[in-house]
């Protein structure tokens, strides 16, 4: 069992930790309750971890960015050139951003899809580019339901067991000077306007959520500091989180919906000078999880499903 968060403080006073294991139904991970560092066996809430992968969008006040690593993993073998965040052009010429975490063969051919969807259509109206997406991964769903699974039915109960569905894809533009973000779980099959102004998919998510809560209003921030608080918070997921890393990718969409994709060389330099908000997450996420190991210690074991769960501070 290895830890994926530091202590999150609920609206009632009790504390939260989100923890992952390897278990022989694949990797799942779960939510523990308790109350000034002595563990609750109230809840676990379990389910299959999306593979390793970070995205994160912010709408900050003049654009919105987009961010992710560039490792997948498949079967212990990880690569860490694969391009997550992308642009989507449309028969105008305005675009989308489009980004994908989990599974890269499908999201390569959803991605694939979804160009050749858009290359057709105009970027007009409010409703163009969720409709282009929602159709895109409904194709893919069909074409699995045909090849393989018979039915929707089928294709719902292999949701937890085929890595192909394991697939979230976000998509980002603008609209009448209104930002919109929608993401999709490929399982479930149905796109979801997303109203936060920060989100974030993958198995990195809780780690990112919590880096942001002590990093501002990202509706305020410039595009600058949106961008420099992205790399930050991509950067930590990268180190704390296995099977995340490879080189961050950046996107960037403003009210013209002519998207834009940060070099490699850009995003470098910008990584350096990210040390100051280091040094501010640095001294609380000691102090968080030095509680939460000596906390661990005095509790070895906690099991609320089985006797299969054992909880154990990460070396």
């Amino acid at each position: 069992m290895i830890f994926t968060t530091p202590p999150q403080r609920n609206r009632s006073g009790s504390w939260r930790i989100s923890l992952a294991a390897e278990t022989p139904y694949g990797r799942v991970r779960g939510t523990i309750y308790f109350t000034n560092l002595i563990f609750l066996p109230v809840k676990a809430i379990m389910r299959k971890q999306s593979r390793v992968t970070i995205i994160l969008a912010l709408k900050c006040k003049d654009s919105i960015v987009v961010a992710s690593d560039s490792r997948t993993t498949y079967e212990r073998i990880h690569r860490d050139d694969t391009r997550k965040v992308q642009p989507v052009t449309f028969a105008d010429e305005l675009g989308i951003l489009l980004a994908t975490a989990g599974s890269d063969d499908t999201g390569a051919i959803i991605t694939n899809q979804l160009q050749r969807l858009a290359i057709g259509e105009k970027l007009t109206g409010d409703e163009k580019p969720e409709r282009v997406f929602q159709q895109s991964v409904l194709e893919y769903r069909k074409r699995l339901v045909e090849a393989e699974y018979g039915s929707m039915e089928g294709l719902q109960k292999a949701r937890l067991s085929d890595d192909r569905l394991d697939c979230d894809l976000l998509i980002a533009y603008y609209f009448n000077e209104r930002q919109r973000l929608y993401s999709v779980n490929v399982g479930f099959g149905l796109v979801t306007p997303r109203a936060q102004n920060y989100l974030p998919l993958g198995i990195g998510s809780e780690v990112a959520s919590y880096l942001m809560q002590d990093l501002g209003d990202v509706s305020g921030m410039s595009t600058n500091e949106a961008i420099f608080t992205s790399i930050f918070v991509v950067d930590e997921v990268k180190k704390s989180v296995n099977g995340c890393g490879g080189n961050t990718q950046i996107g960037v969409i403003g009210p013209t919906n002519k998207p834009e994709i940060l070099t490699h060389e850009t995003i470098s330099e910008m990584e350096k000078e990210t040390e100051y908000l280091r040094e501010k997450q640095r001294r609380a996420l000691s102090e968080a999880s030095s509680n939460i190991a000596q906390a661990a210690l005095q509790y070895q074991s906690l099991q609320p499903h089985s006797s299969d769960w054992h909880l154990q501070p990460e070396d």
